[in-house]
């Protein structure tokens, strides 16, 4: 949550979103320092912003979590989310369609994300309108690069390109937007319901 609060907030964007395998370590108790940070998004990427229609991200979900089930199973493609919530149903079976290479091709039967919204202006959440465009911050692994399998943003239009690396984003939004505090984090917030 932290990362993903990160990327919406210091890139100004509707929805913040980061694979869980690009989180490498936790941060310790007490004062925390730029490698700690390095340490927790180690391989630079850097973040962009994109313009993205709500049926691409509503898609993109449904690719991130078709491994979710009642196991518990999950993978490095994992989404965390910032401005969305919504609800796994872990007891239906993945209707995600791939090609050879493991891309994403088309959900095909029931969907496994259910009730899927946005954080509007005034803070409340929303449902997510399938026919808007909303603005997404993530690093160019995800929008750009079709990481995990998840090449649903590739042909969408990238608003502001290669803005700083990762870590510097997390670096920002500790230090000039939470001024150091991290307590809203000591909790879970049910951005991510999975039943």
């Amino acid at each position: 949550n932290l990362v993903a609060d990160a990327y919406r907030a210091v890139i100004g964007a509707e929805i913040g979103l980061v694979n869980g395998g690009r989180l490498r370590k936790s941060l310790p108790a007490g004062n925390i320092t730029l490698g700690n940070i390095i340490d927790v998004t180690p391989f630079g990427n850097t973040v962009s912003l994109a313009e993205v229609p709500g049926q691409h991200i509503l898609d993109f979900l449904e690719m991130s979590y078709r491994l979710v089930d009642r196991a518990g199973t999950e993978n490095g493609g994992f989404m965390h989310v910032s401005g969305l919530r919504f609800t796994i149903d872990s007891s239906i079976s993945s209707a995600v369609k791939v090609d050879d290479l493991g891309c994403f091709q088309a959900v095909t039967g029931d969907r496994k994300v259910k009730n899927v919204e946005v954080l509007d202006k005034n803070g409340q959440y929303v449902p997510l309108d399938p026919d808007r465009n909303y603005t997404v911050a993530a690093t160019d692994y995800i929008l750009k690069k079709g990481g995990d399998g998840n090449n649903l943003f590739m042909d969408d239009k990238i608003l502001v390109d290669l803005i700083q690396a990762d870590y510097m984003v997390l670096a920002e939004y500790i230090r000039d937007v939470l001024h150091g505090d991290l307590s809203r984090y000591y909790h879970t917030e049910g951005r991510i319901r999975i039943k």
